[in-house]
């Protein structure tokens, strides 16, 4: 079989848009890091009664998470600091950088906010958020008429 490759109209945009992600990734790198620096990835998990949310927080320590709950907003505020091993080492090569980060996540109901709990495990930080009587489901019983 062989395969032939045919030169569409749209290469050449193919090739820009590819060089255009490569500048945005260069750029915001320049500016202290990139988009997964500044927002970690979060997933919320419905559980019932309560709301499961967890966070990548690669490299985090506890001292430096702040997470706080207002109604159906969770915020998640963090930096990460790094500590010179040696104050007369030359870098040649380092990506690994200090980063801040603020993100605030809308939850799909209200939740109890004082009784949330958060724990960090693995570079993962998992806040368990148990929703307002209000915001909990409940079953109907359907009665034949």
């Amino acid at each position: 079989m062989f395969l032939t490759r045919t030169n569409t109209p749209l290469v050449p945009f193919r090739r820009m848009q590819r060089e255009f992600e490569e500048l945005a990734r260069e750029l915001t790198s320049a500016f202290g890091g990139n988009g997964e620096d500044a927002f970690p990835a979060v997933n919320v998990a419905d559980q019932g009664d309560t709301l499961l949310a967890e966070v990548e927080l690669p490299g985090m320590k506890l001292d430096g998470i702040d997470v706080s709950v207002e109604r159906n907003y969770l915020t998640i505020k963090g930096q990460r600091k790094f500590e010179n091993k040696s104050d007369d080492a030359v870098w040649r090569r380092r990506e690994r950088r200090e980063a801040q980060f603020a993100r605030t996540v809308e939850l799909p109901c209200e939740v109890k906010a004082d009784k949330a709990e958060a724990t960090l495990r693995d570079g993962v930080l998992t806040v368990i958020l148990p929703k307002t009587p209000a915001a909990q489901s409940r079953r109907v019983s359907v009665k034949a008429g």
